[in-house]
């Protein structure tokens, strides 16, 4: 359990250790997985626990980055392995750095790559697609202009690929959450449009959602909802799950004040323009001006 003054170990079973923060400094971001805990202090301090042989977390390592941290996350624990290798930190500096969680080099950077807008988050996800022998190693970033940045990582060394797919997502800063979907481990990208990255019959699909704007999202199962995801819009708290995986359709319902009568597209602009009318009905400028000349007693 993570919160702005410190973190908080509980085990079954045993009693909950509490770490808290040095000189009462905040924590302003974390990311965790099973066995691995990152936080960031006010400052772009990030200090690294994990897991010992008995079980308990301690404090392992500590960076000072010199600038404040807007996102980070780890990866999962790969099979077989103590710790995932890597950590992912964003910067307000509109910088994305990659740092070593090995003991060797432990919070050393070894990969850096500028951006073109203030970074929003950031999400490191291993994904095995088809019959690969190993998972792929993806890194997603969430701008603040909407945009979403896809590249890969060498799990090997760490190194960014040199080609970096963008995707404009909507007109909200992107959110990127780690979800289960098709049984795999897949991203959510929520702006003003949702969006869902899964791997499916050999490739790594990016579909928009046929769903209303959503804030938060994480994965949720039940005996009723095995996969799911619940997720949060305006005041309302919401459990979905994907269906229909590798279909590129999507539709939005708009509503319209009047009956539809043509349509026509504007391939200038890429809109589409619709007549509405219906018999004996006013125009919005009509009944706002009748509306304002009327007395009403």
């Amino acid at each position: 359990q993570v919160h702005p003054g410190g973190l908080r170990h509980v085990r079954p079973g045993r009693p909950a250790t509490e770490w808290r923060t040095p000189n009462q400094r905040q924590i302003v971001k974390a990311a965790a997985n099973a066995r691995q805990v990152v936080v960031a202090l006010q400052g772009g301090e990030l200090i690294y626990f994990e897991l010992d042989a008995m079980g308990a977390l301690a404090e392992h390592d500590k960076k000072d980055l010199g600038q404040e941290v807007a996102c980070l996350d780890l990866g999962a624990v790969p099979e077989g392995r103590q710790r995932c290798r890597f950590l992912v930190v964003g910067s307000w500096d509109n910088y994305v750095r990659i740092l070593s969680l090995d003991p060797d080099d432990c919070m050393q950077v070894i990969g850096i790559r500028a951006l073109p807008a203030p970074i929003e988050s950031c999400a490191l996800l291993d994904v095995r697609i088809s019959d690969e022998p190993a998972p792929r190693l993806f890194l997603a970033i969430g701008l603040s202009n909407g945009v979403l940045m896809r590249t890969t990582l060498d799990p090997q060394t760490g190194d960014l690929a040199a080609d970096t797919l963008t995707l404009y997502c909507g007109q909200r800063p992107v959110r990127c959450f780690k979800v289960l979907i098709g049984g795999k481990r897949g991203l959510l990208a929520l702006s003003s449009r949702c969006w869902a990255g899964y791997a499916y019959h050999g490739r790594f699909h990016m579909t928009p959602l046929s769903y209303e704007a959503l804030e938060h999202a994480s994965s949720f199962c039940s005996e009723q909802c095995p996969e799911g995801i619940v997720a949060v819009a305006g005041n309302t708290l919401r459990i979905v799950a994907p269906e229909r995986l590798g279909e590129t359709f999507n539709q939005t319902a708009l509503p319209l004040r009047y009956t539809p009568r043509r349509m026509a597209l504007h391939p200038p602009s890429g809109l589409a323009v619709v007549v509405e009318t219906d018999h004996r009905a006013y125009g919005e400028e009509l009944k706002a001006r009748v509306y304002a000349e009327a007395t009403v007693d």
